[in-house]
């Protein structure tokens, strides 16, 4: 059925034309198809264990059909001025994986300085460690938490005390987040109307949220079957495909959580 973009409400419309700025129409498209296709053989499996219902799945099917009827090359001619963001896309992720370290360093810190007495370094931990658990999309917010995360270490003695390596971690910290802010500032230019370009970026959008709730639902169902070919059929591959993240990763051990 045709997809009714004008239904959706402005600050979500906006919020999901952000992230579409950031993929290729193409990439989009095809990790609709890849999605669409895994819902195929498991679509019982992410409405029972998951919640993907069948709702979000027809949602995601007319945003692949939007795409079929404003025509590949179309696509293709705004991949061409979203090109830019690939760097930011790279920034975003090598971040992410300094922010998810950095909170493990600074846990196993807490533990030590815990067992010193160290309480004002404690509560300084758990503070940093509560703000800076997801950023989603928004380079702004990895930032800020890149920020607080290096923060944490130069301002507090004793939690640069317990943490090894301190001040290469907090500058490790710094440099990410300068690099994400330098990518975010980049502006592409070319490739269509802003009219077009906009849709086309809302639907990007709305397909990279579908997919990436239908992959959590995926996750979420091979942890709790012991089936890891569920999330396997859901992985972001195309979205990702220039970045590390395009490696299969195994359903997360519960354990570690």
């Amino acid at each position: 059925m045709p997809l009714n973009l004008e239904a959706i409400p402005a600050e979500v419309a906006a919020k999901l034309t952000l992230i579409g700025e950031s993929f290729s129409s193409p990439d989009a498209l095809a990790q609709a198809y890849m999605t669409l296709k895994g819902l195929e053989g498991f679509r019982a499996e992410l409405a029972q264990y998951g919640g993907f219902p069948a709702e979000d799945e027809q949602e995601l099917a007319d945003a692949r059909d939007h795409h079929l009827i404003a025509g590949v090359d179309r696509d293709e001619a705004i991949a061409t001025r979203k090109s830019t963001n690939q760097t930011l896309l790279e920034a975003m992720f090598d971040a992410k994986e300094k922010r998810s370290r950095a909170r493990n360093i600074l846990m196993n810190a807490r533990s030590r300085l815990q067992r010193k007495g160290k309480r004002d370094a404690v509560r300084a931990i758990d503070a940093a460690i509560d703000t800076t658990t997801s950023a989603g999309s928004d380079p702004d917010a990895v930032r800020r938490q890149l920020g607080v995360l290096a923060g944490v270490i130069t301002d507090n003695a004793d939690v640069a005390g317990g943490v090894p390596n301190a001040e290469a971690l907090a500058t490790e910290l710094t440099t990410a987040s300068a690099t994400v802010q330098a990518a975010h500032a980049v502006k592409p230019v070319g490739g269509g109307t802003p009219t077009e370009t906009a849709r086309l970026d809302l639907v990007d959008g709305l397909i990279v949220e579908l997919c990436r709730a239908a992959r959590r639902a995926a996750r979420a169902a091979a942890r709790a079957l012991g089936r890891p070919e569920i999330a396997k059929a859901f992985e972001l591959t195309h979205l990702y495909k220039q970045t590390r993240r395009a490696e299969p990763e195994p359903p997360p051990n519960p354990a570690q959580q």
